[in-house]
């Protein structure tokens, strides 16, 4: 099965008209990616994420707030 990568700025361009993505930043992203182990590929302090992740990373990042 073919796993899609979306880079920061697609995602932040993909989600920018939901309100609790304005704030989101790239250190956001990164600290959640570290954190709940989101699989994607760090490069040069950038993360294409995994599409498929993308909701799981949503969902833990709202569940500790």
């Amino acid at each position: 099965m073919h796993k899609s990568y979306i880079s920061l700025q697609e995602l932040q361009d993909k989600y920018k008209h939901l309100p609790e993505h304005n704030c989101w930043t790239s250190k956001d992203i990164l600290a959640w990616y570290r954190t709940y182990r989101i699989n994607g590929i760090e490069k040069n302090g950038e993360i294409p994420i995994e599409e498929e992740s993308y909701n799981r990373l949503i969902n833990k990042s709202l569940e500790g707030k």
